[in-house]
């Protein structure tokens, strides 16, 4: 992922960032709902101090072994070991 591209996801703003090459191709309905996720993981984890908020799959808490990673893409879900 380049530079700041979770900006327009983490504060809903993605209409101010239409004309961004980082976002070309990007369909439009997935990105609100990938949007929408990550408004809902924020603020959740501010609000509990976890990213749970009862819409997304289960977070564990990382660990280096396992190195679990929450991937937020056109599926959502743990990663483990990513490389």
């Amino acid at each position: 992922s380049c530079h700041n591209i979770e900006l327009g996801f983490v504060f809903g703003t993605l209409e101010a960032w239409r004309e961004s090459p980082m976002l070309a191709g990007g369909d439009p309905s997935q990105m609100e709902g990938l949007s929408a996720a990550m408004r809902g993981a924020w603020i959740a984890f501010v609000h509990q101090g976890s990213p749970e908020d009862g819409q997304l799959p289960s977070w564990p808490s990382y660990d280096a072994t396992k190195r679990p990673t929450m991937r937020v893409s056109a599926r959502i879900g743990t990663v483990y070991n990513p490389s």
